[in-house]
């Protein structure tokens, strides 16, 4: 995906991104959210890649997350660490009998010596998967609840992005952002410029990979690389075959210098981007029926 994922910025080691497609969902919701400390300064593993894009692509004053969220995530930090504490530690077992022994007591009908008993039982590798699972379905279950409202609270750090990008286009031109040797050669202005639109291009990529994390770890929406441009931008379907847009890894930049406009969808308007594009594609290709709009004395297109 839920710690913080609208909080404030800082700088992280962000490590790449694990494929939502492939991944274990166990495994993705560590890597989706972030490690806070416990009261005892240790750490606990619901990691965070989505949070650390969010982050580092923000640049924006802290935010609070949906209520819920955080209350699933604390939720699911608390069966995490209940779940690693199963069992009894080593020795605690033969103390309890031998206490019980010692208290002429039979260890068998001992109520400590079962509970150890029953503890043991309990602590096994499936017991634990089992709690962790469920721990990561109530993050599932809030961050899909409230997926519009994180996207939403993306939107300004992407449109001020994007802004930047449409900016430095004037001044640049098209040149790619890895010409650093062009951009030099037309000033002050233009360097600063490819500067700024070089920042703002990784803050667009970060959000979008965001939203590709939460669509995929919220079983909402599947962003499928045939249709990562529209992860970013909203084009007809004469547009998209025109600038060759399917599989294509588009950045914020490159729509830009395709004279489009990046614009951040929540995943139900990813959904309908996709589906626009899919209809247009299958409705037949209609031509000009010559003669017949001869008679008419407009014009009258057929499917081809």
């Amino acid at each position: 995906m839920a710690r913080a994922l609208l909080s404030n910025p800082r700088e992280l080691d962000e490590p790449e991104q694990p494929d939502p497609a492939r991944a274990d969902d166990r495994v993705f919701a560590r890597e989706l959210f972030p490690q806070p400390q416990t009261t005892e300064g240790t750490k606990h593993d619901h990691g965070s890649n989505l949070h650390q894009s969010d982050q580092r692509a923000h640049d924006l004053p802290g935010r609070e997350d949906p209520e819920a969220v955080t209350s699933a995530y604390a939720d699911a930090q608390r069966l995490s660490v209940a779940a690693r504490e199963l069992g009894s530690r080593d020795g605690v077992m033969s103390a309890a009998v031998i206490d019980a022994l010692m208290r002429g007591k039979d260890p068998a009908a001992d109520r400590e010596v079962q509970r150890l008993s029953v503890l043991s039982s309990i602590a096994n590798p499936g017991i634990g998967s089992a709690i962790e699972a469920h721990g990561t379905e109530l993050i599932r279950e809030a961050l899909a609840d409230h997926a519009d409202e994180i996207v939403n609270a993306w939107r300004p750090g992407f449109d001020s992005a994007v802004a930047v990008l449409l900016d430095a286009f004037v001044i640049i031109g098209d040149l790619a952002l890895d010409d650093s040797d062009a951009v030099l050669q037309r000033g002050a202005a233009a360097t600063d410029a490819w500067a700024n639109a070089t920042k703002a291009d990784d803050r667009v990529r970060r959000i979008t990979e965001a939203l590709q994390a939460l669509g995929n770890f919220t079983r909402l929406t599947i962003v499928d690389k045939r249709h990562a441009a529209l992860r970013l931008v909203d084009v007809d379907f004469q547009t998209w075959q025109s600038l060759a847009l399917a599989g294509r890894q588009l950045s914020g930049w490159d729509a830009v210098r395709a004279g489009l406009t990046p614009s951040l969808p929540t995943l139900a308007e990813y959904r309908v981007r996709v589906r626009t594009l899919q209809e247009a594609q299958a409705a037949p290709e209609m031509v000009v029926d010559t003669r017949r709009s001869s008679i008419a004395g407009r014009e009258i297109r057929v499917p081809r």
